[in-house]
């Protein structure tokens, strides 16, 4: 799946996900695109301060890449 969101987006809402989105999540681009921390609310809480603090170094390098639950 792909997701594209503006570096600096605030909020943290997608200009460009996928087609197979709903296929993958069960949610429709417009469900994500409602609630600005749709993605990080649904992130499995153990891994959810991993990826958030890997979410920060991108904006520092301009590179994400991660495994999450």
């Amino acid at each position: 799946m792909l997701y594209l969101e503006p570096l600096d987006a605030n909020p943290r809402v997608p200009t460009f996900v996928s087609g197979n989105v709903a296929l993958v999540t069960g949610y429709e681009f417009a469900d994500i695109t409602a609630e600005p921390d749709f993605w990080a609310s649904r992130i499995y809480n153990h891994d959810r301060p991993r990826v958030l603090a890997a979410l920060d170094r991108r904006r520092a390098d301009g590179v994400w890449s991660i495994q999450y639950r």
